[in-house]
């Protein structure tokens, strides 16, 4: 039985899924693509989703460090710099899409 339906397989897709498998709810996720997408449509991850991705362990392998997350007080968002200092405990992980997508896979 399937208890949640979601949307499109990429990084946030396959996020839920997972959480929601740890809770105890079977999700089924539906991807039109027949595996992840090569090209860029990300450039990174920053704020809360890099606190929850060092939570499941998952900072390291997007990060290719073993050190754990490091305040990052600038990122890029639709080719702009963008200024992380006014957020508290800002951070960043510059990445592209598609590995994100790997590594979900993998967890």
């Amino acid at each position: 039985m399937i208890d949640v339906v979601i949307a499109g397989a990429g990084p946030n897709g396959l996020m839920l899924a997972n959480e929601l498998g740890l809770a105890g709810i079977r999700p089924v996720v539906l991807e039109a693509m027949p595996g992840p997408n090569p090209l860029p449509r990300a450039n990174g991850v920053i704020g809360q989703g890099v606190r929850i991705l060092d939570h499941r362990g998952l900072y390291g392998p997007l990060a290719g460090t073993a050190e754990p997350p490091r305040l990052n007080p600038r990122a890029m968002f639709a080719a702009f710099p963008l200024d992380l200092a006014l957020l508290p405990n800002p951070r960043a992980i510059p990445r592209a899409h598609h590995r994100r997508s790997r590594v979900c896979l993998r967890w």
